[in-house]
Parts: structure tokens; C-alpha cells; sequence
């Protein structure tokens, strides 16, 4: 900005280059400081490195080739930016750049080859005259830059959906993770996911086809089931490894061999199927979102990884979790079969989910208080979440001091809270009880766009709930959270969806482009070529049929009054040559006036 306005004032401040040599050393020193300590990211501290020397360069530019070093710079930001803008600004950032670029590319060409052959003159020597000039070549460079411009990014997007895709990836590496997906791990501070729905950053979409109407909206991250009076979590995690060529996971079977007290789903259950689709936004996240009670998934990945409370990472680190499908049997369980399954716990569920620290004592006489007049685990269980929902209330505000005990301090004085708060609640009440639980994490519920047909997951869609286990029946979610107050539609809302819908088709077919893509797509073309080609012929062909069935009338007509026929053929004939000839005729009546009148025209005689 100092820069333009000293151009704009028509004054110079140019550096020595001996300060400029030292400012690069000691950027140097200042280069390894930022790696290791301040950013701690390769392409943030590289990123600060070409502002500074952009920086610099821009103060200190002493000949021809240093304002080529400034556009190498700039192309250096700008592959910076692929790397970390992965939404539609950067297609209108790179547009503007490649204009200005180009632009300036052309002018320095041309300044240079002025300067070459000596033609540069001083600016005020002619200025009435030059200005002129000047105002023509700058609208004829504008012109030129635009023109190319369109050219080069329509080449380059024809280029970018017709080149062979192979692999891809090469700088994903090198991105950062957004921080609603990286906020689950493998444990959760009461106030961790208060902290990740404060957040509107968009994490991803999802895609149902068919019925879902017994469909929760929760998609599972993690499971943690040991319990420290503060924060969830849950070791050794993850030590079960499946490969597939093709990226497609039958997890039906291979999950219930990793546990036998995994959720048994018999066939007289498996009634009501719903195949979802989730297209994750850009990061470095592993862990995989699914729907409880998914059968089977697949995605652009080699290896997973997962435990035995059935959650997922991808450990194809070659392939980011961008985007991935499943299979879920979404029948809700039977409460008779819940109600009459009663409390003979296995041993390893007992000692795992059963799991206490010192606590409170008025949480479990709570929990005998509020369950006096349930008779079953189930009922006890329903209890429990009728009771915090009715009784709590829903916040996002965050204690200014973190309490002693933050799990009491929720019961019995704040009594306010997010939702890890109210699962808490409700899994350490029910473990009070001797009922085996666990809490689950990840997102629930989004906003719906109907622009695409998918559910918009921001961060502030984080959740978690509580898992009840059943003897012969396993883990049933239960969900003990008040719900916030719905927001009311506005016009702004409206005008996001749109903007997510853009940017939802800017992840699926450039930022998530693949040869998955590129042969859908190229089979709709071929199949859309083929239909137009079709429909072209038919309407050819109705065209002959009609111009043959006008030629048969007029052949019909010409039989039966072949008198009244020829003359309208004469009248069109001389119609015809009367348009022909009109210009003649014109020219020739201009030239008698003018003859018969010269002094209509002095000029033209």
C-alpha cells in the first residue's frame, strides 16, 4: 500500500542493496525461528518468508530483472493459495492475477523493446499530443490482457476435465486440518466440543437417498468409554487393520470378530436400508463419520484401521478422506425386546463400560431418585434422558473458571450446559446404576439445502450422545441433550445456500476430481451426445416429412388450378427480382435526381 501511494505521488524510495543482503540474512535466522517455533508449519513459514522478500524486492528494485523476481513472487503467493484456499475464492483470485500478469508481462515487453531501440521519450516533451496515444494503447493493452485471459482459463478448463487422471494429491500434504474435525480425538475435555460449536465453519455434506425418516441425523466419530471426572477417552485404540484394492469395506463381519458383544443385527431387523453419501471439506483429518449400524462403506482409500466400539480411520495416507459412501440399516430397535433383555452383563463389557472415578456423592443418589419408578435397564435408561432434557437447559457458554468438579457443578449449580455435558451426565448416572455406557462423538442433525439435496454440517453441528448396553441386543443410542432454539430463515440464509451450493460444486468436480469423475462425466456426455444426436435426427426428419407433405399440396393444388398457380408463381418471381435488383434500382433513381437537380448536392456533383 506504501508502495502505490509513493507511485501515485510520482516518488521514489528505493533501498541500498547492502541493506537489502542484510535483510536477508537476518531473515534467515528469523525464517528458522518461525518454523520452529512461532508458525510450525512449512508452508506458513514459507508463505512469511516470500512476503518479506516480496517486501523487500518491491523497495529495492534497481533494474529489468528485478521486476522479474517480483513476478516469480507473485506466482509463488499464488501457489501458496492453492494450497490453502480450497474454495471458490481462489478460482476468482487466480482470474484476477493471471489478468494483471498478463498485463504486465506485455507492458514490460513492450517497455523493454522501446527502451532497446531507443524510441523512450520523456513524458513532457509532447504531452497534448502523446496522452492521446497513450489512452489508445492503454485500452488496446486492456483489451489484449481480457481477451487472453478468457482464452487461457477456457483452454485450461477444457485441459482440466479432458487430461488423464491418474493420481492426485501432490500438495495436499502440505494442508491444514480445519479444526471442527480435528477437535475429535481419542479424548474430550468437558467444554472440548462447546468450544467446536461455536465455530460456522463448514465440515461436510451429506447426501441420503430414499426413505430416511427413522434416520437420526448422527454421523459417529469416536467412542470413549473411560471416564476421569473431567474428560473422556479410551486406549489402545485402533488395533484392527483392513486392506481393499478397490476402497470397499464389508464391515458387517469383520467388526463382530474384533468384539463379540457388538450389536447383533438379525434379519427379521434388517427391514429399512439407507445409502448416504458424505463429501468431507478439505482436510487432514483420518477419522471416518458414519451412520450408526452401517453395514458396509467405501471411499477413495486402501486401508482402514478401527476398534472395537466400531469407529473408523483411514490410513491411506497417499488418499485424504474426501469423500465416501455407506450402507446403514437404519430400523429403530424394539422396545419390548429392550425392556425384556435384563441386566446379565458379560465380564469385559462390566469392566470396561462400567468404569468410575471418585465422584460426587449426590450424582448417584440423583440417579436412585430419578429411576425410583423404572423397573428395567431400558426404562431406567429413558428416565434419565427424559429427566436431563426436561430439567437442564441448553448453552454454549463456557464457565469463566473451570470448576473443581465440572460434571457436579453441572447438576447441582449451573445446570446449564452443551452436549458433552449432558452425556456425561447421563452415562456416569446410568454406570451408578450398574448399566454399562459409553459416549459417542460427532456431528448431528445440519442444515438442509434444497438447492442440492444435501445437509450442510458445520461446526456447530458437533454433538454427543450416550450408548446403552443390551444383553443380545448391543449398543442403543439415546440422546439426553435439550435442543437449542431453531434459528429463523433469512434472506441472508438463503443467500448462503447458495453460496454452499457453488462451493459444494466446486469440491465435488475440481477440488475432488478424479478418474472416478472423469468417467462420469464422460459418460454423461456420451450419453447426452447420443440423445442429442437422436433428438436432431427426429427433428430432421419431422422437418423433410413436413416440407415433403407441403410439396405434395402444392403439387395437388398446381394439378387441380394450374391457371391460379402460375400466377402466384410469377408474382413470387418478380417479388424475388425486385429484391435483388432494389439496391440497383435505388443507386439509379439517386443518380436521375441528382442530375435532374445538381443543386440539391453541390458536393457529390
Amino acid at each position: 500500500a506504501l508502495r502505490a501511494v509513493h507511485i501515485f505521488q510520482k516518488k521514489q524510495f528505493v533501498i541500498p542493496e547492502r541493506w537489502t543482503t542484510a535483510f536477508t540474512l537476518v531473515y534467515v535466522l528469523v525464517y528458522a525461528v518461525d518454523y520452529f517455533f512461532i508458525s510450525r508449519d512449512f508452508v506458513s513459514a514459507t508463505v512469511h518468508l516470500v512476503l518479506f522478500g516480496m517486501l523487500v524486492k518491491v523497495f529495492s528494485v534497481h533494474r529489468d530483472r528485478d521486476l522479474l523476481y517480483l513476478g516469480v513472487l507473485a506466482f509463488l503467493m499464488v501457489l501458496a493459495a492453492s494450497v490453502l484456499t480450497v474454495n471458490t475464492i481462489f478460482l476468482g483470485g487466480f482470474a484476477v492475477f493471471l489478468l494483471v500478469a498478463i498485463a504486465t508481462f506485455t507492458s514490460f515487453e513492450m517497455r523493454r523493446a522501446a527502451s532497446a531501440a531507443g524510441s523512450i521519450q520523456s513524458s513532457s516533451a509532447e504531452p497534448s499530443r502523446q496522452r492521446p496515444g497513450i489512452a489508445r494503447l492503454n485500452r488496446a493493452l486492456s483489451r489484449t490482457a481480457l481477451a487472453l485471459t478468457a482464452t487461457i482459463l477456457l483452454g485450461a478448463t477444457v485441459l482440466f476435465f479432458l487430461l488423464p487422471r491418474i493420481s492426485g494429491g501432490y500438495l495436499g500434504s502440505f494442508t491444514r486440518g480445519s479444526d471442527p474435525v480435528s477437535g475429535f480425538r481419542d479424548n474430550i475435555q468437558l467444554g472440548g466440543i462447546g468450544r467446536i460449536q461455536q465455530s460456522t465453519q463448514v465440515v461436510m455434506h451429506l447426501q441420503i437417498n430414499g426413505d430416511h425418516s427413522a434416520f437420526d441425523g448422527k454421523l459417529r466419530g469416536t467412542v470413549l468409554s473411560r471416564f476421569d471426572g473431567k474428560s473422556w477417552a479410551d486406549t489402545p485404540r485402533y488395533m484392527n487393520i483392513l486392506s481393499s484394492r478397490v476402497g470397499r469395506y464389508d464391515i458387517s463381519t469383520e467388526t463382530l470378530a474384533a468384539d463379540p458383544y457388538l450389536e447383533r443385527v438379525s434379519g427379521s431387523r434388517i427391514s429399512q436400508m439407507m445409502t448416504y453419501r458424505i463429501l468431507m471439506e478439505p482436510t487432514l483429518s483420518t477419522v471416518l463419520f458414519l451412520a450408526k449400524g452401517t453395514l458396509e462403506f467405501e471411499g477413495n482409500f486402501r486401508q482402514i484401521a478401527y476398534d472395537s466400539a466400531q469407529s473408523y480411520i483411514n490410513l491411506d495416507g497417499s488418499r485424504p478422506t474426501n469423500a465416501y459412501w455407506g450402507v446403514t440399516n437404519i430400523t429403530p430397535p424394539d422396545p419390548a425386546a429392550l425392556r425384556a433383555t435384563g441386566a446379565d452383563y458379560p465380564e469385559p463389557i462390566a469392566v470396561r463400560y462400567l468404569q468410575l472415578p471418585e465422584l460426587d456423592r449426590r450424582i448417584p443418589e440423583l440417579a436412585r431418585s430419578v429411576t425410583s419408578k423404572a423397573s428395567t435397564p431400558y426404562d431406567k435408561a429413558q428416565a434419565v434422558e427424559n429427566y436431563l432434557q426436561q430439567n437442564y437447559g441448553y448453552t454454549l457458554e463456557l464457565p469463566a473458571v473451570t470448576p473443581a468438579d465440572p460434571l457436579a457443578n453441572f447438576l447441582f449449580e449451573r445446570r446449564q450446559g452443551h452436549c458433552e455435558y449432558f452425556a456425561s451426565a447421563m452415562a456416569v448416572m446410568l454406570r451408578t446404576l450398574g448399566i454399562p455406557t459409553r459416549v459417542a462423538t460427532g456431528f448431528r442433525g445440519g442444515e438442509y439445502n434444497d438447492l442440492t439435496g444435501s445437509y450442510i454440517i458445520r461446526g456447530r453441528d458437533a454433538h454427543a450422545w450416550v450408548e446403552v448396553f443390551f444383553p443380545n441386543q448391543g449398543w442403543v443410542s439415546f440422546d439426553p441433550t435439550a435442543y437449542a432454539p431453531a434459528q429463523e430463515p433469512s434472506l441472508v440464509g438463503r443467500l448462503r445456500l447458495y453460496a454452499d451450493a457453488m462451493n459444494e460444486f466446486w469440491h465435488e468436480w475440481v477440488v475432488n476430481y478424479d478418474f472416478a469423475h472423469q468417467r462420469t462425466l464422460t459418460a454423461s456426455l456420451t450419453t447426452q451426445s447420443v440423445e442429442g444426436g437422436v433428438s436432431v435426427r427426429a427433428w430432421l426428419a419431422h422437418i423433410y416429412q413436413k416440407l415433403l407433405q407441403n410439396a405434395r399440396g402444392a403439387q395437388r393444388s398446381f394439378a387441380q388450378s394450374p391457371q391460379r398457380q402460375s400466377r402466384w408463381a410469377v408474382g413470387v418471381i418478380i417479388c424475388l427480382l425486385l429484391l435483388v435488383l432494389s439496391p440497383r434500382l435505388y443507386a439509379f433513381w439517386k443518380i436521375h435526381t441528382l442530375v435532374q437537380n445538381p443543386q440539391s448536392a453541390p458536393e457529390a456533383a
